[in-house]
C-alpha cells in the first residue's frame, strides 16, 4: 500500500470517527436535556405538594379555604417559579388573597427551602388561575342543558 493510499485510508477512517463522536455527542446531549427536565419536573411536582401544604397551614384569614395549587413552573436555573393558584369566590376575594399570597411568599419560600432537598430555593411568583373555576362554570352550564333537554323530552311524550 502506497503513502497516499495509505493518508487517505487514515484520514477517511478520522471523518468516519470524527462522524460517530458528532453523533454520540449530539446524543448526549439530548439525553443529558432530557434528564434536566425530568429533574425540574420532578423538582416542580414537589414544589406544588410543599407549597400547598404550606399554604393550608397559613393562618392568614385571607386565603380562603378553596385555595388550590394548579401548576407549579421553575425555571431550569432554579431562580424562580411561577405558582399558579385557583381561588374560589368573587374578585375581592380573589384581590384579597393574591395580596397575602405575595406578601407571604418570603414567608413560603423559606419554609419550601427547609422542607426540601434542593441547594437554591426559588423565588416564589404567585399568579392567579382561573381554569377550576371556569371548568366548574361549564359543569354547570352543561347540567342546565342537560334538564332542559329532560322537561322538553318529558312534554313531548
Amino acid at each position: 500500500m502506497s503513502a497516499l493510499s495509505w493518508r487517505k485510508l487514515n484520514s477517511n477512517n478520522l471523518a468516519l470517527c470524527c462522524a460517530r463522536l458528532q453523533i454520540t455527542h449530539c446524543e448526549q446531549k439530548g439525553y443529558e436535556t432530557n434528564m434536566a427536565q425530568n429533574r425540574i419536573n420532578k423538582i416542580n411536582e414537589q414544589l406544588m405538594r410543599e407549597i400547598s401544604a404550606i399554604l393550608r397551614e397559613l393562618k392568614d384569614t385571607r386565603i380562603p379555604l378553596m385555595t388550590s395549587v394548579v401548576h407549579v413552573n421553575a425555571t431550569g436555573d432554579l431562580r424562580y417559579a411561577k405558582v399558579r393558584v385557583s381561588i374560589m369566590g368573587d374578585e375581592q376575594v380573589k384581590q384579597n388573597a393574591m395580596k397575602a399570597l405575595r406578601s407571604a411568599a418570603g414567608f413560603v419560600r423559606r419554609e419550601v427551602g427547609h422542607r426540601m432537598d434542593i441547594r437554591y430555593t426559588p423565588e416564589l411568583i404567585f399568579e392567579l388561575d382561573n381554569s377550576i373555576e371556569h371548568g366548574a362554570n361549564i359543569n354547570k352550564l352543561l347540567h342546565e342543558v342537560i334538564d332542559e333537554d329532560g322537561k322538553h323530552e318529558g312534554n313531548n311524550h
